[in-house]
């Protein structure tokens, strides 16, 4: 089947809006990388998240994409979260950071925000959880798209950490 993509790949390379070969199984590949993203290496959860955006008018562009990102996750497969605790758990406390891009997709020209918490004390650092979202307006400067992210930490993540 890799054969048969880079043959497809090499054909369309001028044509970036030729009909997608993995178009049938795109959803099924994203998902189990979603899912291995969601756990261990929230640093694909942008790119999963931005493809998967993409499902329904998918095209040799998406197929290109897609076969980068696979190639990246295999050079990077030793890459994954790694948390350990070793404080009492009233030395451990919740940290949320959050941020954003400015106008990184190009189509929407919208803003996608990060967010991250984490567990942390003099001997803990644990990674609770991770979002990347893209933002529902389009910001007009960076300090708005940071807002706009920080909002999206707040509500989403940090209240329903306050619990912690």
């Amino acid at each position: 089947m890799m054969d048969e993509l880079a043959e497809h790949i090499e054909k369309t390379e001028s044509d970036d809006y030729a009909d997608g070969y993995l178009q049938a199984s795109a959803s099924k590949v994203l998902m189990k990388i979603l899912y291995g993203a969601r756990t261990a290496r929230f640093d694909l959860l942008r790119a999963v998240c931005q493809l998967a955006t993409q499902i329904t008018k998918w095209d040799a562009h998406c197929d290109k994409r897609l076969h980068r990102l696979v190639c990246y996750i295999n050079c990077t497969i030793e890459l994954r979260m790694v948390g350990w605790i070793g404080d009492a758990p009233s030395d451990v406390t919740p940290q949320l950071y959050a941020d954003a891009d400015f106008a990184g997709c190009t189509m929407t020209v919208r803003s996608t925000s990060g967010v991250s918490l984490t567990s942390w004390g003099p001997d803990t650092r644990f990674p609770l959880q991770g979002i990347s979202k893209k933002q529902t307006c389009a910001s007009h400067s960076t300090p708005e798209a940071e807002i706009v992210a920080a909002g999206l930490a707040l509500r989403s993540v940090g209240v329903p950490a306050l619990d912690m």
